[in-house]
């Protein structure tokens, strides 16, 4: 049996929130999380004015039923199985949809923002660090770097800007002390950060995101 590759055009899908008018202040890419469809998630982000930010949600290239063979539909970004030719499309997709949204703005006083949740950390991270993208901070929203990522990488972009670890104190999959384990690894790695711990599940919650962005902007 012989394994064969080939690579096609494909139709993805992302979703926007605000405008990227004269009051722009905030650029949001955010990756979200297993399960998620962008149309959802983007949802999340409502609570920021619609003038100042604009935000933009890719949605995974992976869809599938959540339940048996029909209903709810979800999406991811990878899986184990050929993971390494996942992850050179989806960062390849997100560098066009980043690359086409951002073409026409004038970015001198407009703070960009990569944000990942669960799942979306890695995505985000990835491509991040693979594609060579500057922005002005990461976020880490329950969820944590992959361990394929160059740290020394992490710490060089921690020095210039900023990373921030985000949480809900009640997050059924990541406990409390198992973030502070991950904090403490990256600061034994030099890595700089700052942590918001939030009243909350596995989520992403109107008020932490108002207390993130309040952070952001001192």
């Amino acid at each position: 049996m012989k394994q064969n590759k080939i690579t096609i055009p494909k139709t993805a899908f992302y979703c926007t929130y605000g405008t990227k008018g004269d009051s722009l202040k905030n650029i949001w890419l955010v990756c979200h999380g297993y399960g998620q469809l962008a149309k959802f998630f983007i949802r999340n982000f409502k609570s920021l004015n619609e003038n100042e930010n604009f935000v933009i949600a890719p949605e995974g290239l992976h869809k599938f039923y959540l339940n048996g063979f029909s209903g709810r539909v979800g999406a991811s970004w990878m899986t184990k199985e050929e993971r390494e030719n996942d992850i050179f499309d989806y960062n390849n997709y997100l560098n066009e949809v980043f690359q086409k949204e951002l073409s026409e703005v004038d970015l001198t006083n407009v703070r960009v923002n990569m944000l990942g949740f669960s799942q979306g950390c890695a995505t985000i991270s990835r491509f991040l660090f693979e594609k060579n993208i500057s922005p002005d901070s990461l976020i880490l929203w329950a969820g944590d770097l992959p361990k394929d990522i160059n740290l020394e990488d992490v710490k060089n972009f921690s020095n210039e800007k900023s990373i921030y670890f985000v949480i809900g104190n009640k997050d059924e999959f990541i406990s409390i002390n198992e973030f502070k384990e991950i904090l403490r690894l990256h600061t034994e790695n030099s890595i700089s950060f700052h942590e918001i711990i939030f009243e909350g599940k596995h989520q992403i919650t109107s008020e932490a995101l108002i207390e993130l962005k309040n952070q952001l902007d001192k």
